[in-house]
């Protein structure tokens, strides 16, 4: 996940991250999705326990 943030082609600083209050916001916004997506990969995982399954890595 952290490869595609170091993407030349992601140009984040040169478009939006001029001001504080911006890169405030956009690592708000990051951290918000990392949450997100730990917590529907433990319920995924969770499901699939529960059904004597197993999820790859």
């Amino acid at each position: 996940m952290v490869r595609n943030l170091k993407d030349p082609r992601l140009l984040a600083d040169s478009l939006f991250l001029q001001s504080e209050r911006r890169i405030i916001a956009s690592l708000l916004i990051m951290t918000l999705g990392v949450l997100l997506y730990t917590a529907l990969k433990w319920r995924i995982r969770e499901g699939f326990q529960a059904k004597g399954l197993s999820f790859p890595e």
